[in-house]
């Protein structure tokens, strides 16, 4: 047989004709939230201290429900922030911690109960050991293991750190202070480590990227000096070919043709021969102009009396090679001419 349904909740009274509504309810800033609940904080009574004679409670195997006071937990965190934590890396700080807790939780929880015994003693030739505890910080890791309770003992010439409980809960009450503490100092070393770990790959893509602008720098540049030295090439070409063979856009007679006077007495064409002996068809008019001025000036001219500033001989009269200085045969030279070599020229 079914059960009857439940009756529905009453619903709420209504206001009495004439009545005022009631006021919304008054909305606090985060500010004054916030300030609200560290008042009410601090009316809640404080928590109660755990005390040594209370380690062997089952209950404070929690870590919320172990409350040591400030003066308990100070040592330990004094030598983890002075002794341990400056000298190492962050990575090293987290192994070095992982493992001392790992060995605290051994004993008060051991995995295999049966062999307890075994994980309160350790000894300082294995590896582990030596890389987690003996070496880093100069054994600072050491001296946390004899603050939480731990004896230096030497057995068979051996040397072992070994951890016994007795003296009224004192040592395990010890063991639980420093594992407390080395909970809250591994949370804040991986957070640093993983900061630090953030750091170095943002700065190797930092780093990868300058690389990559510079190298798009060098080739941008490159390509532009391969530009230039092509523009520069076909500039030289170009005038050469002026220079040559004359402007192909000009409509009137090369400048520099072959065979020029100058040019015929010399054996052959070429630039600085036609420098020195073409002309063209404007300027052999006004050459004869100038040959017959230089007859009548010969006409004048006494040999004997010689020249101080006579012209230069450019080898045509005498049948020489440019630049050789002499005439051909090595007779000397007319009186008042003087030679002119190839430096002379240029």
């Amino acid at each position: 047989m079914a059960s009857p349904a439940p009756p529905d909740p009453p619903a709420p009274p209504a206001p009495a004709p004439g009545s005022s509504p009631p006021p919304p309810a008054r909305v606090l800033s985060p500010a004054a939230a916030a300030a609200l609940r560290a008042a009410e904080a601090r009316a809640q009574p404080p928590p109660r201290v755990s005390t040594p004679a209370e380690s062997h409670t089952a209950a404070l195997d929690l870590s919320e429900a172990f409350n040591p006071s400030r003066a308990d937990l100070l040592p330990f965190y004094k030598l983890l922030d002075s002794e341990l934590l400056p000298k190492v890396s962050k990575p090293q700080a987290v192994s070095t911690l992982s493992t001392l807790h790992t060995l605290l939780s051994n004993i008060l929880h051991p995995p295999n109960p049966s062999q307890s015994a075994k994980f309160r003693q350790l000894r300082t030739s294995n590896k582990l050991i030596q890389r987690e505890i003996i070496e880093p910080a100069g054994g600072a890791p050491k001296d946390y293991l004899v603050l939480c309770g731990f004896r230096r003992e030497v057995r068979e010439f051996e040397e072992y750190y070994s951890w016994s409980g007795g003296q009224g809960g004192k040592q395990l009450f010890k063991l639980r202070c420093g594992k407390k503490v080395l909970e809250t100092r591994i949370g804040q070393a991986k957070e640093a480590d993983e900061r630090e770990k953030r750091y170095r790959e943002s700065e190797k893509e930092a780093e990868a990227a300058r690389k990559q602008k510079a190298l798009l720098g060098f080739e941008e540049d490159r390509l532009d000096r391969a530009e230039k030295d092509a523009r520069g090439i076909e500039t030289l070409a170009e005038s050469s070919r002026h220079y040559q063979f004359g402007d192909p856009r000009s409509t009137g007679p090369s400048r520099w043709r072959a065979g020029g006077r100058g040019g015929a007495a010399a054996g052959g064409g070429g630039l600085l021969q036609a420098q020195v002996g073409g002309h063209t068809e404007d300027e052999d008019d006004e050459e004869d102009e100038d040959d017959e001025e230089d007859e009548e000036d010969d006409e004048d001219f006494d040999p004997e009396a010689g020249d101080e500033d006579a012209p230069p001989s450019y080898g045509e009269l005498h049948g020489r090679v440019l630049g050789t200085g002499l005439p051909p045969g090595g007779e000397a030279a007319p009186a008042g001419v003087n030679m002119v070599n190839q430096q002379d020229l240029e």
